[in-house]
C-alpha cells in the first residue's frame, strides 16, 4: 500500500499546527495567570498570525518535502529557521501592541516548547515510517537504468537506508548481454521488465557513452506511467548546495546555490541583523557608547568617531564607523598604524585590544552596509 505523499505532508503540517497552538497556550499560561488568557483579544490575533506564518515559512524552507530521504539534521535546521520567524514576529507584535501578557518568559517558553515538540514529532514520525517501510509497507518498486559509478553509488545509498521507502528491483543495462550482478534486463526488454516487476519509479544514471539511449528510455517510462528521476554523470562535481533554475525555456544547473540570492533569505538575514543590532543598541550601547565617548574626549582632543571609506557589496562605496583610537594627525597625511605606535591614545590601546573600537559598526549594520 502506498500512502500519497500529499497526505503525509498534510498530516505532518496539521500535527505541527496542533503542537504550535499547544506550545502557545502552555507558554502563555506559564508566563501569566491562566485566567487572563481568555480576557486578552490580542493573544488570539498573535496566535492566528503565528499559525499562518508557520504555513508559509515551512513552504519556503521545504520542511514538508519528502522527509524520509533527508537526514534529521536537515529537518532540525529547518525547524530552527521556521521558529526564528516565529520569534521575530512575536517580538515585533509585542512591541507594537504593548501587551503585558506576552513577556520575555513567554518568548522563552514558547520557543523551547515548539523546538522540543516539533523535533520529537519529526523523530517519532520518521521512526514509525521507517519501521513500516522495513516491513515492506508503503514502499515503491524502483529500477536503476544504467550501470555507471553514480548508479552503483545510488544503489548502495538506498540499500543502506530502507527508510527511504524504495524496493530495489534491479539494474537495467544499456548494453545487451550484460552479466552484472542485480541486472534484470536491458533497454530492449525495458517495457516488459516494468510490467512484470510493477515498477513505479526509475532512476536514470547513464555515463557519457550511454546518453544516446536517454530519449528511448524516457519514452518507454512515460508510456508505462513510471516516475522518472535523472542523476547526471557529472553529479560528483556538484556541491550539496546546487540549484536548478530556468533561463527562458532551458533548465540550468548551478554548481553552487547562493541562498542570499533569494528574496526570502535576504529578508530573514536583514530582519536578524536589525533585531540583533537593536537589542545590542538598547541593552549595551545605550550606556556603553556615551561612557566610551566621554573617556575618549577626556583622553585626547578630537572627534569621538573615526570614519573610513570602504568598498561594500557590488563595489558600492560605504563609510564605516569606529571609535577614534589615534591622536589627531595635524598634517593630514595617512600613515599606517604599527605596533606600539605613539599616536595610539591611552584608551585607544584598550579599545583596539578588546575590539571595542568596532562597536559603532552596528550603525553600519542598521544602515544595511554590513552584516
Amino acid at each position: 500500500m502506498i500512502v500519497n505523499k500529499k497526505s503525509i505532508r498534510l498530516f505532518r503540517l496539521l500535527a505541527d499546527i496542533i503542537l504550535l497552538n499547544l506550545s502557545f497556550i502552555i507558554a502563555a499560561s506559564l508566563a501569566q495567570s491562566f485566567r487572563l488568557l481568555f480576557e486578552r483579544n490580542y493573544m488570539f490575533i498573535l496566535l492566528l498570525v503565528l499559525n499562518i506564518l508557520w504555513y508559509y515559512t515551512t513552504r519556503l524552507t521545504g520542511f514538508y518535502e519528502d522527509f524520509s530521504i533527508r537526514y534529521f539534521a536537515y529537518h532540525f535546521i529547518n525547524i530552527i529557521k521556521s521558529i526564528l520567524w516565529q520569534v521575530i514576529s512575536a517580538i515585533i507584535f509585542i512591541f507594537l501592541v504593548k501587551e503585558d501578557l506576552f513577556t520575555r518568559n513567554f518568548i522563552f517558553y514558547y520557543t523551547t516548547l515548539l523546538i522540543i515538540l516539533v523535533s520529537i514529532r519529526t523523530i517519532v514520525f520518521r521512526l514509525l515510517v521507517n519501521y513500516l517501510r522495513e516491513k515492506g509497507i508503503n514502499v515503491r518498486n524502483l529500477i536503476i537504468v544504467g550501470e555507471s559509478e553514480v548508479g552503483w553509488n545510488f544503489f548502495n545509498l538506498i540499500k543502506e537506508n530502507p527508510g527511504f521507502g524504495y524496493n530495489f528491483a534491479g539494474f537495467i543495462s544499456v548494453h545487451p548481454g550484460s552479466n552484472e550482478a542485480y541486472t534484470i534486463g536491458n533497454i530492449s526488454s525495458l517495457e516488459k521488465t516494468i510490467t512484470t516487476n510493477k515498477i513505479e519509479e526509475a532512476v536514470i544514471a547513464l555515463n557519457e557513452t550511454e546518453s544516446a539511449a536517454l530519449d528511448d528510455i524516457i519514452k518507454i517510462c512515460n508510456r508505462q506511467a513510471v516516475k522518472i528521476h535523472i542523476i547526471p554523470d557529472y553529479f560528483r562535481f556538484l556541491s550539496r548546495k546546487f540549484a536548478i533554475s530556468m533561463i527562458g525555456d532551458y533548465p540550468v544547473i548551478s554548481v553552487r546555490n547562493e541562498p542570499l540570492e533569494e528574496a526570502g533569505w535576504r529578508l530573514i538575514k536583514r530582519l536578524f541583523d536589525l533585531l540583533f543590532s537593536l537589542i545590542v543598541t538598547v541593552f549595551l550601547l545605550s550606556w556603553l557608547f556615551p561612557l566610551i565617548a566621554l573617556i575618549i574626549k577626556s583622553d585626547s582632543k578630537g572627534k569621538v568617531l573615526f570614519k573610513q571609506g570602504r568598498v561594500g557589496e557590488k563595489n558600492k562605496k560605504i563609510t564605516i564607523y569606529k571609535f577614534r583610537t589615534l591622536k589627531i594627525n595635524r598634517d593630514d597625511k595617512y600613515m599606517p598604524v604599527v605596533e606600539n605606535d605613539p599616536r595610539i591614545t591611552g584608551i585607544g590601546k584598550f579599545l583596539r585590544k578588546s575590539n571595542l573600537d568596532e562597536l559603532p559598526q552596528f550603525i553600519n549594520v542598521i544602515k544595511g552596509d554590513m552584516s
